[in-house]
């Protein structure tokens, strides 16, 4: 048995979750999870021990843009499979031929699912075994019946669809495959033996996967805190759909936490006010428009992390001048990150002729960006409110100078939808939500060594007091290096010399740790 390294394909690593969808024997396999359950890995292993088992196997890869493919799929891919399952050259990674062979025949191609040209079909002469669609969530039902037609190379051999997926409401994902299924319970970890996680059906399985499934007191690769963090910063919607993998749909308003007399709102800030409270990004986000009114937020973020909105320009069929004459008044307008929407080329060529250059927006999903600026709206235990000082406040403060950037996000609803599609209501002005949106979605998150420690929270309170706590701390350390020097020495006084040992043969052991996981 040949010894797999390590970050490549772990059979007897795998979670339970992926266990199931790696091995199981159904037409049709759907894994949806939060975010960091591994789906993706869970999708290509699939992908890898089907096209292993069957020589000159074919199967492909899809996603929705080919750009996310490359860049996210293709990248899980090439730390899953094991080279040396390649045949020699068998790896192509050139435009338009990107493609796998292994050393048994089998081939797996990798191809994106969305044409800018209407009548361009590239899927249409596809002739597999296996597909597999990374974020299926992406794509629409009559898309993946287009592709049902696909799975028809050789016969007597199984074959399959794959999808990976984050939950999306009452999408046709979860009318297909989750709604009226057979539900099984009984994970084997106890915290979660009690939750729903199979849905079976005649010709289909489908997986229900919490993201603390992945963490590291449950066996899993998610980074220390991860899971943690996001319970603390997600709004509880959040949490049920993108943690605890919930199907239900989004209703009422966008931004929950928010409201017109809500803790988020604080008087006027000057640039001066702004430059005393340790501000280390300043940011601009532009929403264009015309007959429909321009819209541009300032923001000036500090390092706990506190998003400050402390300006705004809302106008109707405003020049480009007048836009750019706007933006540089302030006095740190050069330094900060501007953001303006990736559609507007023409008006980021225009604005750079004003010396003011623009990044266009990030391209992605609606959702996942509301739910960016959610996280900033929900209150977080460590950071401080500004004017009352309390602890357990949210990261986002828009100022009564943003009139029109209050309004917005106060009466922002989501859209009733019949298909479970979750958007935005369109009627509902979006001008300033959006600007704030692009640059907020845009800033790095703050890191966490710029968070606040218990020692900062009383240095708030009580200076004195936390300088005496800090001159403990330093002696305590001190105490404990000296100690850590005598149990080192101690250490190397009573153990024998064992770098003559010759190595252990751990490849015995390596066979028998896999068999004993499956």
């Amino acid at each position: 048995m040949e010894k797999i390294a390590s970050g490549q394909l772990d059979l007897a690593g795998l979670l339970p979750s992926q266990a199931i969808a790696t091995f199981v024997e159904k037409p049709r396999v759907i894994i949806a999870g939060g975010y960091g359950t591994g789906k993706s890995v869970s999708l290509c292993t699939r992908m890898a021990y089907r096209m292993a088992r069957t020589p000159f196997n074919r199967g492909i890869i899809l996603r929705l843009h080919a750009a996310d493919l490359r860049e996210s799929t293709m990248q899980v891919w090439d730390e899953v499979l094991p080279t040396s399952w390649l045949r020699k050259g068998g790896r192509t990674r050139s435009k338009g031929m990107e493609r796998d062979v292994l050393k048994n025949g089998s081939v797996i191609t990798f191809g994106h699912i969305y044409d800018t040209q209407k009548s361009k079909q590239h899927i249409a002469s596809l002739n597999v075994s296996d597909i597999a669609i990374d974020q299926a969530e992406e794509v629409q039902e009559d898309q993946y019946l287009k592709l049902i037609a696909r799975t028809r190379f050789r016969a007597g051999i199984s074959r399959s669809i794959t999808m990976a997926l984050n939950p999306a409401g009452h999408s046709w994902h979860w009318r297909r495959f989750y709604q009226g299924a057979k539900v099984l319970k009984g994970h084997p970890h106890p915290l979660l033996k009690d939750r729903p996680w199979i849905y079976l059906k005649e010709s289909s399985i489908a997986l229900q996967v919490a993201t603390i499934e992945n963490t590291p007191q449950l066996g899993g690769y998610l980074p220390q805190g991860f899971y943690e963090d996001m319970r603390t910063e997600f709004p509880p919607e959040y949490i049920a759909r993108y943690l605890d993998c919930s199907f239900e749909d989004f209703e009422g308003k966008l931004y929950k936490a928010y409201d017109l007399e809500s803790a988020h709102n604080i008087p006027p800030l000057s640039v001066a006010d702004l430059e005393q409270m340790d501000i280390v990004e300043w940011g601009i986000g532009i929403d264009t428009g015309g007959a429909a009114p321009w819209a541009i937020v300032r923001v000036a973020r500090d390092k706990w992390g506190r998003a400050f909105a402390y300006d705004e320009f809302y106008k109707a069929n405003a020049t480009i001048r007048e836009v750019a004459t706007w933006i540089q008044r302030d006095p740190h307008w050069y330094e900060a990150i501007k953001v303006i929407d990736y559609e507007n080329r023409p008006v980021m060529t225009e604005l750079a002729q004003y010396n003011i250059h623009c990044l266009p927006s990030r391209k992605k999903s609606k959702v996942a960006n509301i739910g960016r600026v959610n996280g900033y709206f929900t209150p977080v235990p460590y950071i401080q409110h500004p004017i009352t000082k309390k602890y357990g406040a949210p990261r986002l403060y828009i100022t009564d100078e943003c009139t029109w950037t209050k309004r917005e996000h106060d009466r922002a609803l989501w859209k009733q939808s019949d298909t479970g599609e979750n958007k935005p209501d369109p009627h509902q002005p979006d001008h300033a939500r959006d600007a704030l949106e692009y640059i907020l979605v845009q800033l790095p998150e703050p890191q966490k060594k710029m968070l606040p420690t218990k020692l900062d929270f009383l240095q708030q309170v009580d200076p004195s007091s936390a300088s005496f706590w800090k001159a403990c701390k330093k002696i305590d350390k001190r105490r404990r290096d000296q100690g850590n020097d005598l149990r080192e020495a101690h250490t190397m006084l009573n153990e024998s010399d064992t770098s003559l040992l010759p190595e252990a043969d751990t490849e015995s052991l390596d066979i028998v740790e896999a068999f004993y996981g499956w």
